[in-house]
């Protein structure tokens, strides 16, 4: 008697994950398919932009890397939410100003998916681009100057010779970048969109 009861009340909050009446089970896989989806479609917009914020950090000129490094140091900082934040309500904000200073028929409105993935993408950005570096330092001069001596141009030679190698080298450190994008998903559910 004293086991039973305890058991049966288990159950009843088991029956809250299914998917019949009073369940949540249609509700939490929705909410998992747009955590996926709103994942994957962040992660090459935000590794790619990180790569070429890597690259802006590594140039020669002093201008290009003193950008880089500030917005690695900026959305590196500031708090994820905070940056939803600006991305939903501050840029739609400008972009309906600007619409309206124009001219433009309508208003403008971004979709909380847009400004999720846009938001997650440029902070997964600012830390991707620290693996890039590291990356990019790893691989040896020798390898950029083999490619000159075979008669490779600079992209075909970052194309063909480094990037291979380069990915090789930043995967483990992405991989981790890809684990705390997918955590930081669920704040998309502050600007409407049910995670």
């Amino acid at each position: 008697m004293l086991f039973s009861s305890p058991g049966i009340h288990m159950l009843d909050k088991l029956a809250l994950l299914g998917f019949g009446d009073g369940g949540w089970g249609l509700a939490l896989l929705q909410g998992a398919g747009i955590t996926i989806s709103i994942a994957l479609a962040t992660l090459p917009f935000g590794l790619a932009l990180g790569l070429l914020v890597a690259l802006g950090k590594r140039s020669d000129n002093a201008v290009l890397r003193g950008m880089a490094t500030l917005y690695t140091t900026i959305f590196r900082g500031v708090p994820e939410l905070l940056t939803l934040y600006i991305i939903y309500f501050g840029v739609q904000l400008l972009l309906q100003h600007l619409w309206q200073y124009l001219g433009l028929p309508g208003s403008f409105s971004m979709p909380p998916f847009v400004a999720g993935m846009v938001a997650l993408g440029v902070v997964l950005s600012a830390f991707s681009s620290e693996v890039w570096v590291g990356a990019l330092n790893s691989i040896q001069r020798g390898q950029r100057e083999a490619a000159a001596a075979l008669g490779l141009s600079k992209a075909q030679a970052f194309r063909l010779v480094v990037l291979p190698q380069l990915i090789r080298v930043a995967l483990p450190g992405l991989g981790n970048n890809w684990m705390v994008l997918l955590k930081e998903t669920s704040l998309v559910s502050v600007i409407t969109l049910p995670d």
